[in-house]
């Protein structure tokens, strides 16, 4: 970040502030997006995975493995919901995300 920071557009008052906070958006996004990928795609994988395994449950009985993939599922899709939070910015329900 003091690299992308040093390397953004020199100059002087307010206007090479603004270009500088400009520049460092594009850069923290990138790497958001570099560290989390999309959030909202890795919850709806999650959902879908834990889905899978209920409907396995319903028709069979699970391995002790498939019950730990679930219970490390529900801790995967309390974290990145909290991302998903974050990344909105505002007050959101975990129990109602799209």
């Amino acid at each position: 970040m003091e690299h992308a920071w040093q390397g953004l557009l020199k100059g002087d008052g307010n206007d090479s502030l603004v270009l500088k906070m400009r520049g460092m958006k594009r850069v923290l996004k990138e790497w958001n997006r570099n560290s989390f990928g999309n959030v909202a795609t890795q919850y709806q994988e999650i959902v879908g995975e834990i889905e899978a395994l209920d409907v396995r449950l319903n028709s069979e009985e699970l391995g002790s493995e498939d019950l730990q993939r679930k219970r490390d599922l529900h801790s995967r899709i309390w974290a990145v919901s909290k991302m998903r939070k974050d990344q909105m910015g505002a007050k959101w329900d975990y129990g109602t995300a799209e």
